[in-house]
């Protein structure tokens, strides 16, 4: 009798859903619940929102112009090896993604010329990765031109002295 106890026991224990026997983590303050299919309250997780991080010079400084230049100059060092190819599409795939990446909320400046010319740089670095996947120098030379126009593009939108030598005057405007 006792076996035949111990083995209903056993069988109603192990019948159980393992999310009912699991303890439940403590609710986020201010976290609103829901409530699953089958069971206890489960507290919402917030979901992040991107925040930059770097400025935009900062990332200019330390990740366009690096990648970007790799793309450029590829035809003084082309890669000679698959380390160097990967390391090459990896800067592609920086340059994609920091188009995307300047595009997003906190950082566009605009809704309109800023995700014209973020557009244009996640275009040349597609289309630089996809090159350099192919293992394709005169391919990525190609796309020179799209690549000058990106950043060219933004240069003369959001740099107020793009294109004048330093110390030069702005140019001055005829009366009207």
């Amino acid at each position: 009798m006792r076996s035949v106890a111990a083995i209903l026991l056993s069988t109603l224990a192990l019948s159980q859903p393992f999310h009912a026997q699991a303890p439940q983590a403590p609710a986020a303050p201010g976290a609103p619940a829901t409530t699953a299919p089958d069971g206890p309250a489960v507290p919402a997780t917030p979901v992040p929102k991107p925040a930059p991080v770097g400025t935009m010079s900062e990332l200019m400084l330390r990740v366009i112009y690096p990648y970007s230049d790799a793309m450029f100059y590829i035809q003084r060092q082309p890669p000679k090896n698959d380390v160097e190819w990967n390391e090459l599409q990896g800067k592609a795939l920086a340059l994609a993604e920091f188009g995307n990446l300047m595009m997003m909320p906190g950082r566009a400046r605009d809704e309109d010329q800023w995700l014209r010319d973020s557009k244009l740089l996640a275009e040349a670095g597609a289309a630089a990765l996809k090159f350099a996947k192919a293992k394709d120098v005169e391919g990525i030379v190609g796309l020179n031109a799209q690549l000058v126009a990106s950043c060219t593009s933004c240069h003369m939108h959001y740099r107020p002295a793009y294109g004048r030598r330093r110390g030069a005057a702005p140019p001055q405007t005829p009366p009207q």
